[in-house]
Formats: structure tokens, sequence, C-alpha cells
């Protein structure tokens, strides 16, 4: 058999590279040219040859008048044959074709020269086997045995024209050797000429075949892939022509109507792998998809085996150019799910009436919370009010005493009883605190200040104390952080820094109590500062280190008696520390001291100046002489201000209670109104919001003085029209600032609400 052709390129297509390379033949390019089933037509031809050599042999034998030089060519026949079929039997079929090629011309040639001469049957043989050397040898090869050939011609010519070779047939003349090269030429170029249009036609076919099994190899990749899509859906998929026959369907679908394989469904209808009423009904399904040109899906019921399934169904058109020529669609057994789905529906309605029954209890629990809560707050308002008030009247009363008194034990005594007064308002204040922050009340404000003020009010506040116990104050801060311009909370701060130095100061009673500062982190926005307040007093054991920061609680029960206190002011602290962002912890072991920290962050502000406090001069100057009506029911507490405000310059009036303050502010003119906010017939605000409306009452500045707790008490006064909060218990110096700061300018009241 013939080898396998290979490639052929462009250069392989020119005359030149044909002539001068050893370029493929017809039979490279395509050895089905010589297909094996012509091997019968070979052996016949080697036979005939065989056979023909034998009768040759014969004649010239057995004919006396035959020449003898005849046997030459007639042995040479059979002998050619006899070798061509060897090289069949050994090569194959094309090796044998090329040596009868190559073996027949030089026969011939060998006959035409010795014997024959230049004859016609010479020249056609000499044709046929160039042509047949250009199909089975190549292009080259046929050249090669055309220059052969003419040299053998010429040679042939000249030798018997000379005599040189005796021939029994005359010498050919020019002509005839002229026509013979002429003829051999032709056929060489007709043979070249052919074998490369049958090369270009292969190339082509070539190429086509190429592209054509690249085409059927993607197309048969995107089957492959189409129909390992569709074999790992979990649910049946198909594909429908218009007559409602399968044309591609997957092996769920097979697997769910019992076939092995999908190809044994191609080609079947519904009706040929389904009930019949499944079937009509899947054909109507089908008939609508198709005529409406929309897809459908639905959920439907199948008894399968006996028993009742669920599926879900999908189909949609398949358009061709605007034409509808099928439908494409998948089912699904959704069994499971609507179960689940009912099942999951009764558990809904069950759940929503536990829904129902648990927001009713939620809400009623709700209501009965924010009514204890309402409770709680109206219940701290008025304790607060209860409490403040008489606390009020003692300090003012205290204080009166104090500047009128001559007699040193006297003065003793009423600095003492001014101490206790103050002492329980401190335990106040911090029950009130605990309970503004645990009702989530407490607000923490972001005013400017300057740190080394607040450090300064607190060696104010600590001063006399660590002087009364020989204690020394020890101040550890930088300059540069004193100097510090921030914002924040610098009332809480200052009280926070004052429960810490307060306690260490009680709980040392030799050595001293330091004060340090540290800066943890500095950005362009703010500061992380860390506190942190050091004595040598008692210390605290490490298991009472987390006790002595909840509610109530010292880290020695014992130490109430001593040392007393209501255990509030370290669980403030932590409070306030944790709402303004920080930490607060405690390192102490017993008879070492304490040393209790916390940290803060605070916004840096640019340098700012603190408004100049008005000398005391000034302020008496601004209430001399002005007129005031005081708005309080509770007689202690009317001739404690009474008095405060006349000691100023001011003229004061009494209501004491809000109708009458309304009617007195419609009689007369007043410069200023200090208004209570508990009064009995009409409360403080009502009353406000009445006088607002009396022509000219916009102008009169109204104080509120209220003991009430709250922040948002402050609120509910400037709603209500007032122009200034004073919460009881007051100091002589605080009524005076706020008094002379309202009577100083003029004053335009806010809408009431």
């Amino acid at each position: 058999m013939g080898a396998a052709a290979r490639p052929i390129t462009d250069t392989d297509m020119s005359f030149l590279h044909d002539l001068s390379s050893k370029s493929v033949s017809p039979i490279d390019m395509d050895a089905d040219l010589i297909d094996p089933r012509h091997a019968p037509l070979l052996k016949a031809l080697i036979a005939v040859m065989v056979g023909g050599s034998i009768a040759l042999v014969t004649v010239v034998l057995a004919t006396p008048t035959e020449e003898k030089w005849r046997l030459f060519p007639a042995i040479g026949i059979g002998l050619l044959g006899l070798v061509v079929f060897a090289v069949y039997l050994v090569r194959g079929m094309i090796s044998a074709v090329r040596l009868l090629i190559v073996g027949g011309w030089t026969l011939v040639t060998v006959t035409a020269f010795f014997g024959e001469g230049l004859r016609s049957p010479i020249l056609m043989t000499h044709s046929v086997i160039l042509i047949f050397a250009g199909w089975i040898l190549g292009p080259r090869a046929c050249a090669q045995l055309f220059v052969a050939s003419a040299i053998a011609v010429i040679a042939m010519t000249v030798s018997h024209n000379s005599g040189w070779i005796a021939t029994s047939r005359p010498a050919a003349d020019h002509l005839v050797v002229a026509a013979h090269l002429i003829i051999l030429s032709l056929s060489v170029v007709m043979t070249l000429y052919l074998v490369r249009l049958f090369r270009q036609r292969h190339v082509e076919r070539r190429r086509l075949a190429e592209d054509l099994r690249r085409h059927l190899d993607a197309v048969e990749r995107r089957e492959r892939y189409q129909r390992a899509l569709l074999d790992n859906f979990p649910f049946a998929v198909w594909l429908k022509d218009e007559q409602g026959r399968f044309l591609a369907v997957n092996q769920a679908l097979a697997d769910a109507v019992g076939k092995n394989s999908p190809e044994q469904i191609t080609g079947m209808t519904i009706s040929d792998i389904a009930p019949t009423d499944l079937a009509t009904h899947h054909d109507i399904e089908d008939r609508r998809v198709a005529t409406d040109g929309k897809p459908r899906s639905l959920e439907q019921t199948v008894r399968i085996n006996g028993v009742e399934r669920w599926y879900e169904s999908y189909r949609a058109p398949v358009t061709l150019d605007g034409k509808v020529i099928g439908t494409v669609g998948f089912a699904r057994d959704i069994t499971e799910r609507r179960l689940a789905d009912t099942e999951l529906e009764r558990h809904r309605h069950h759940l929503a009436g536990l829904v129902e029954e648990r927001t009713a209890a939620l809400s009623i629990a709700k209501e009965a919370a924010e009514a204890a809560n309402r409770a709680k707050s109206a219940f701290l308002a008025n304790m607060s009010h209860e409490l403040r008030t008489p606390l009020n009247a003692m300090i003012g009363m205290t204080a009166l005493a104090r500047n009128r008194a001559t007699d040193p034990q006297q003065i003793d005594f009423l600095g003492k009883a001014d101490r206790a007064s103050r002492q329980l308002l401190g335990v106040i204040d911090d029950i009130l605190d605990l309970s503004r922050i645990e009702a989530d009340r407490l607000s923490i404000d972001h005013v400017e200040f300057h740190l080394g003020r607040v450090l300064d009010d607190l060696v104010a506040l600590v001063d006399l104390r660590v002087r009364e116990k020989g204690l020394r104050f020890e101040i550890g801060i930088a300059p540069e952080i004193a100097r510090l311009n921030v914002r924040g909370d610098p009332v809480r701060l200052g009280q926070i820094l004052l429960n810490l130095v307060g306690n260490a100061i009680k709980f040392t009673s030799s050595g001293a109590v330091g004060l340090r500062i540290l800066r943890l982190a500095d950005d362009a926005d703010g500061v992380l500062l860390r506190f942190e307040v050091e004595d040598t007093g008692i210390g605290i054991a490490a298991g009472d280190h987390e006790r002595v920061f909840r509610s109530f609680e010292q880290a020695d029960a014992s130490l109430t008696r001593k040392y007393s206190g209501s255990g509030l002011g370290l669980a403030i602290s932590k409070r306030l520390v944790e709402a303004m962002g920080g930490k607060i912890g405690v390192e102490s072991e017993p008879g070492c001291g304490s040393s209790f920290w916390f940290t803060t962050r605070l916004e840096r502000v640019a340098a700012f100046t603190p408004p100049t406090p008005v000398a005391e001069d000034e302020m008496l100057a601004a209430c001399a002489g002005r007129h005031a009506l005081l708005v309080e029911d509770d007689p202690m507490n009317q001739a404690v201000a009474r008095e405060l405000l006349e000691s100023f310059g001011i003229r004061v009036d009494i209501a004491a209670d809000g109708r009458q303050a309304v009617e007195m502010v419609r009689q007369g003119a007043f410069d200023l109104i200090l208004m209570d906010l508990q009064l009995p017939d009409m409360n403080g605000l009502d009353a406000t919001r009445d006088i607002r409306r009396l022509p000219g009452g916009w102008n009169i500045p109204i104080i509120a003085i209220t003991a009430n707790a709250y922040d948002d008490d402050r609120q509910r006064c400037l709603d209500a029209g007032m122009n200034d909060y004073l919460a009881k218990p007051f100091t002589s110096s605080s009524l005076l600032a706020i008094t002379a700061a309202w009577l100083s300018r003029t004053t335009t009241a806010p809408a009431p609400v």
C-alpha cells in the first residue's frame, strides 16, 4: 500500500520548483490514485508480460527468418515482469508500478537503440512511459526521463547514420528525429501541466476537507457540550418540532420514561412515552405556546405508579426568521417543595398566632415599662424638687446667717452646717446622675474649653480638704498639655477628676495625693489623654478592683462606717468615662496605695479666648434699681431669694402661684421674672406661655428657678418661652451672675411651643 500523502505548500506549485527539486508526484499527494483494488490489473499486466515474453521467444526460435536479436527484448519483457511481481510482493503496488515504468523505458530505449530504431511504436511507448512517469514518479523524474530519451534518440540517430551500430531498419532522417523529439516534448509539457493542475485541485480539495473536518469537529464538540449541558440539568428538558416530535431530550427525561438513552426518544411524540390524558394535556399546552408565541409555566399533579406527584413545567416557543418552528421546555418534580411550602404555611400561621400573642404581651410589657419609666422619672423629678427645695432654703439661710454672724463659734457652727448641707447635696446629685445614666438620659456636651481651667477649678475645690488633712497634692502635668484648647465636656471631666481625687484624699491619712496627665496619642483632630490619680492610702485588694466600680459598693463594707460615702462616685465616673468613649481602671494593693486611671479623647480646637468674667461691681450696677417678680410657693425659698435679690439692689415682688404671676404682670411692669416650675393652681410653664401672650410680655426676661433633675427640663423651659435656667440650690454668686446678665441687655423672648 502507498504511504500517507504529505501536506502540500504553495512553493510546490511552481514549474521551476517542479523541475529543480524533488517535487512530489500525484501518487505522493494521494496514494488512493493507485487503489489496492487495482492489484488484479497489475497482476494481469505482469502475466501478459511473462506470457508475451514466452510467446515471443517461441516465435523467434520457431521462425528461421526471424532475427535472433529479438530474443533479447522478448526475454527482457519476461524478466521485467517477474522482477515487478517480486517488488510488488515485497514493497507494494506503488513501488512495483514505478519499477515497471523505469524498467519499461530502459527496455524500450535499448531495443530501439540496438534493433528497431526510431519507429512509431517506439515513439508511442516513450510518450506513454513519460506520461506515466509524471504521474507516478513526479515531474522531476519525468523531465529526467525526457532528457535521457532525447539524448538516446540523438545518440541512436548519430550511431545509425554513421554506421557505428548496425540495425535491421534504415536509419531515421533528421525530420523523423525532430518529430520524435517534439512529440516527446509535448508529452512532457502536457504531463507537467496536468500534474500541476491536479496538484492545485488537490490542494484546494485538501483545504476544503480540512475546513470541513474542523467544522465537523466544532459541531461535534458543540453537540457534546450541549449534551453535557442538557444531561447535567437535574430535571427533564426537551426540544420539539412543530409536529410535536422530540428533536432533543436529556438523560433525566429518558430516565423518567424508562428509556436507557435520550436517543431512544428522539423522533417520538409525547403520546409514545406518556399516558393518554397526560399526553393530551401536553399537546394542548404545546399548541397554545406555539399559537400565542409566549412562554407558559404551570404546576400540576401527575399520578405515577399510584402516587400523586407535583410537577412544574415551562414551555417557550422556538422561532426562526419570525416563524415558530417548535417548542422548548422543562419539567421538574416539586413535590418536596410543595410539601415544604404547605408545612411552612402551617407553621407561618402558627407562628403568626404566636407573634400576635407575643406582640400583645410585649406591647403590654412595653407600656408597663414606659409607665414605670415615666413614674420613675416623675418620682425623681418630684424627689429632686422636694429635696433640693428645702436644701436651697437651708444653704441660703445658712449663707445669710453667716454673713450677719459676728461670733466665731457661731460662724464655725454655720460653716459646718453649710458643709453638711452641701455634702447631702452631693449625695442627691450622685443619685440623680446615676438615675439619668440608667434611664439613658445623660447627655455629654461638646464645647470648647481650656484644659488648664478644669485643673485650676479642681485645685480650688480640693485645696482646703488637702490642707485640713496635712497631705501634699502633687500635680505632674507637662506645660504643653495644660495649655491645650480642646472640645468636650469640661463639667463631666471635672466631675470625674473630683470623684477620683476626692476618694484619694478621703482614704489617705498621710503622705500625698498625685495627679498626672499623659498624652498617649496626638493627631491633627484630637488628642488621647490618660489621667492618673495616685495616693498613699489604704489600698484595695485585687479581688475588689471590679467591685469598687459598682453602684452603692465599696471595697469593704466596714469602710462605709469609717470613711462614710454612698459608694456612687466610682460607679458614676465609670459610666461617664464610657459615655465619653474612654476606659477606666485601678491598680492597687492593700497598704500600698492606689492608682486610678482613665482615658478619654478630646478634639483639638484653635486657640480661643474664654469670656472675661464680669466684675461684681459691674453686675451689681446692672441690678441696681431694677424691678423683679419672684414666682415661688415655698416661704423659705421666697425669703432666701428675696433677701439675695434685694442685696443686689433689686426691688422684689412675690407671687405664690402661676395664675397670680400672670395677673401681676398684666397689671404692672417688671424688668425680670424668676419663675419656679412646680406651682399650685398654674405651673410655671403655663404661666410663662400666658405671660408671653400679654402685651409687652415678649420683652421680659423669664428665668426658670427649679429643682427638677433632668436636662430635658431645661429644654421644656426654653420651649415654653423662658430665657434661661437656674437649678436649685443656687448660690448668691450664681443668682447674681444670671440676673445681671439678663438685666444688662435687651431681650426678645423665643416663641413658646
